[in-house]
């Protein structure tokens, strides 16, 4: 069920009619957690049982961290915790990737191998990520352990986030589960905007650039270097227009229902360094690997060179996470080495220009190109495509028309400076008042006009597959 669907729509009107007649706090949460068992059920019934184990084995491995006092007892059972996610998610979504990657060298020995064709769960990363984030939390003693079974299940699979994040901390959400929460105005208001500008992002801007990526980066040998680097200029429009339109629509759909959800991005490609960009970009995920990884390995207190290292495996996994591919493995270690670079860069106080405009635009300059670089990798399906892409854009061959991927991203880059304006404002506390009859008729024509103007078949959402 795809947020840009009617099908959705229906759902979500139910859902809030739900929380709007019912009162009772209990028999509210008990339909919240049925409709986001519902909702992940519409893509294949059959994980449901998979997000039951992870929410059943968390809940029981945390409540006795909780019971015991010895701190090496209670390190054991985080341990179990971590394990059985990691076990779970390396199953589902890395099996088929090592045993492919194993395969010449086992049929090198003279044995045979057999894809075991996995079937890999519909956001199956950011629901371990959630679980793993309540039981470090609980174990750190940074979030209270969850007496109630209910609320926890609640927190794993609250579907407005269910599929594609934001990774909610949970001791912001859970607070909000003790009482009963209740539909109204301004939640509606400022909900139905934040709404709006993800629909924008992902109708008008993900998907009208699609289809030109997808042609190029099938056939970059067909193309010369100026509608490669546009294809990838179009790819860096998709996935931002695309994932942070998702988010939008998640926290604006979690806004009208009377939940907070934390924000994703704060325009990523205006940054002046990696650094920044990782601020500013799946903010959520940015803070997990920081917070449950980048700490635990020492961060930044061991020393530099440790410091280097630890922001290379960071990135590494970070990768890996993405996505069972060598691909997504050289996007992250690409990254790590950027962000450890720019961090001796800092260290050493060799950031210099004459000017702070002079050293903002080519600061700014050599971070976007070194991104849009970057995302070649991820979007590629392989080594070879990925050389191919790379190569046309380095080598500069001849000139040629724009071909129509300029048409599209002439029509996509005014509708996502729009929605992403209007997103930022919403963030900013900048918002319509819907009760007056002039913005109620703007919001209206918005709304009709991204319907008519929306490709006849909604594309699913990039981070579907992570």
């Amino acid at each position: 069920m795809i947020f840009t669907t009617f099908s959705f729509l229906g759902f979500f009107a139910l859902a809030l009619l739900y929380l709007r007649f019912i009162k009772n706090n209990k028999i509210q949460k008990w339909g919240l957690l049925a409709g986001s068992y519902f909702f992940y059920a519409q893509w294949d019934w059959r994980f449901l049982g998979l997000l039951l184990w992870l929410t059943l084995m968390t809940f029981y491995c945390s409540s006795r961290m909780r019971h015991m006092s010895d701190q090496h007892i209670r390190r054991r059972w985080l341990a179990l915790q971590v394990t059985l996610s990691l076990v779970t998610l390396g199953f589902f979504k890395y099996a088929n990737f090592f045993v492919d990657t194993l395969k010449p060298l086992v049929q090198g020995l003279g044995l045979e191998t057999h894809t075991l064709n996995v079937i890999l769960p519909i956001g199956i990363s950011f629901i371990v990520f959630e679980v793993i984030s309540y039981a470090v939390d609980v174990y750190r003693g940074d979030t209270p352990f969850e007496e109630s079974l209910l609320d926890f299940s609640i927190l794993v699979a609250f579907f407005p986030h269910l599929i594609s994040g934001p990774i909610i901390k949970p001791k912001a959400f859970l607070p909000q589960l003790k009482n009963a929460t209740s539909i109204t105005s301004p939640n509606m208001s400022a909900g139905m905007q934040l709404f709006l500008w993800g629909l924008m992002k992902k109708v008008l801007v993900a998907d009208r650039v699609a289809p030109f990526v997808d042609v190029v980066f099938q056939h970059p040998l067909h193309f010369n270097s100026l509608v490669t680097w546009l294809a990838v200029v179009a790819y860096a429009v998709q996935i931002y227009g695309d994932f942070s339109g998702y988010t939008d629509m998640a926290i604006g759909a979690a806004r009208m229902m009377g939940y907070d959800i934390p924000r994703n991005f704060n325009l990523p490609y205006l940054s002046l360094n990696i650094t920044d960009f990782w601020r500013r970009w799946h903010i959520s995920l940015s803070s997990w690997l920081r917070d449950y990884l980048y700490i635990p390995l020492g961060g930044s207190r061991k020393g530099l060179n440790r410091t280097y290292i630890n922001l290379a495996i960071v990135m590494l996994l970070g990768g890996l996470w993405h996505g069972a591919s060598w691909n997504f493995v050289l996007w992250g270690g690409i990254h790590g080495s950027a962000l450890a670079i720019h961090k001796f860069f800092i260290e050493h106080k060799r950031l210099k220009a004459p000017s702070s405009f002079t050293r903002n635009a080519l600061s700014w300059a050599l971070t976007i190109v070194f991104v849009l670089t970057a995302w070649v990798p991820f979007r590629s399906t392989d080594w070879h495509t990925s050389m191919a892409m790379l190569r046309n854009m380095y080598t500069f061959t001849s000139s040629a028309p724009m071909h129509w991927i300029s048409n599209s991203l002439l029509f996509a880059l005014p509708a996502l400076v729009i929605a992403d304006i209007g997103a930022r404002n919403w963030h900013l506390g900048i918002r319509l008042r819907l009760s007056r009859f002039s913005h109620q008729l703007a919001f209206f024509m918005l709304l009709f006009s991204v319907l008519v103007m929306a490709p006849p078949a909604a594309s699913p959402f990039i981070y579907f597959q992570f």
